[in-house]
């Protein structure tokens, strides 16, 4: 049942003038008819399932680990072993709960799924919170499982984004919250190191949604505590295993060319922004406009904020696709904003750019490499097509 609302409610929104019967209204009801009797948590989970389950139609789902994703797996099979020097040895997090969960080597590739589902529904229900119908709550976990958030994880074998964009996610909500945000913080920097780019916008989110004096002060400390043991677990933990991605292995290159890494990434900058939503960019974009004019002063930095913070990376790194995917907070607000003003009459459009957005081939870039993602249904039809 919820496979088949899943389906039609895109169908719903999108062709609403064709199909009069199936318009916002009623998938409004079905959405609540489910939630009624699968519970809020129920449903999220069924329909992220859903949308993960096309997520791997539209893009190859990883078989065997893929590049770094082979460090993470032999992490996984032992991440309490020092005697085994890994490129990837500070970035423990996803690696150790793979570990505990029985699910060693290779098997890190079904807990960065499971990471994925779980963010998906966790999307959902922050989504249900905030929006002000339930079909919003849908398409935004539409429009967050078919960009790059989601379908990097599934392509790329080992990557361990995922829990990444689950902390991200809880600093967003629980920015208001200095405890919980730090918290986030602190387990994110142990799954990468590259959550230290969000804090610029975390800090800056405190300060423009004015929260008391003793919030940002609490924020501010918590913050400098979570620094001050990331790099105190980082000092002990490389006396004991030797790790690649160092700060002297980002930083060292600079010295001799302070341009190296920008250069390296500079020619995919854009394609690589492009590709984490695609044309789904366009409610970012509408969400910025629509505020600017109408004199709302939150939507338009927190979105700057994050995509700032996001491209920064790109200073010491050239994954562009993957860098620029950190950027994904700025897709909330504009949502939210979209949703409850209904600016540019988004509500009844999001559904086509979202099923529009699906014929854009589906691009990953690093470097000077551009790299189209396989789907199984083209690779399907490839095989048919040869027979003839």
């Amino acid at each position: 049942m919820v496979a088949l609302f899943s389906i039609l409610a895109l169908l719903r929104i999108a062709f609403g003038k064709l199909l009069s019967r199936l318009n916002v209204d009623t998938s409004n009801r079905c959405i609540i008819q489910v939630e009624s009797k699968l519970t809020r948590i129920g449903t999220a989970a069924s329909i992220s399932l859903v949308l993960l389950v096309a997520a791997g139609v539209y893009v190859r789902p990883a078989l065997h680990c893929h590049g770094q994703g082979a460090a993470y797996a032999k992490l996984a099979e032992d991440p309490f072993d020092s005697t085994s020097p890994n490129p990837v040895g500070y970035r423990r997090l996803t690696p150790t709960i793979s570990y505990v969960l029985g699910l060693r080597g290779r098997g890190i590739i079904v807990t960065n799924v499971l990471f994925a589902w779980l963010l998906l529904s966790l999307m959902y229900l922050y989504f249900r919170a905030v929006f002000p119908q339930p079909v919003d709550a849908f398409l935004g976990t539409a429009v967050i499982g078919s960009s790059l958030v989601v379908l990097t994880t599934l392509y790329y074998g080992g990557y361990c984004d995922a829990l990444t964009y689950i902390m991200v996610l809880g600093m967003w909500r629980w920015r208001a919250n200095p405890v919980r945000a730090s918290l986030c913080l602190a387990l994110g920097l142990l799954n990468h190191e590259s959550t230290l780019f969000a804090i610029p916008w975390l800090v800056a989110m405190s300060w423009l949604e004015q929260r008391a004096p003793k919030q940002k002060m609490l924020l501010i400390g918590g913050i400098v505590a979570v620094i001050t043991g990331f790099v105190a677990y980082r000092l002990w933990l490389g006396r004991m295993m030797p790790a690649v991605f160092t700060v002297g292995y980002y930083m060292q290159p600079l010295l001799d060319n302070p341009v190296l890494w920008i250069r390296q990434a500079f020619l995919n900058w854009w394609l690589g922004f492009f590709t984490v939503f695609k044309l789904n960019w366009a409610v970012v974009f509408c969400a910025a406009l629509m505020a600017r004019k109408a004199g709302e002063r939150r939507v338009v930095p927190a979105i700057a904020l994050i995509v700032s913070s996001a491209g920064a990376q790109l200073l010491i790194a050239y994954d562009t696709s993957r860098m620029l995917t950190l950027a994904f907070p700025a897709m909330l607000p504009a949502l939210e904003y979209c949703f409850k003003e209904n600016c540019c009459g988004m509500r009844g459009k999001l559904g086509w750019i979202v099923v529009i957005n699906l014929a854009v081939p589906q691009l990953y870039t690093a470097s000077y490499a551009v790299e189209l993602m396989v789907s199984p249904l083209s690779l399907f039809l490839s095989k048919v097509m040869m027979q003839f």
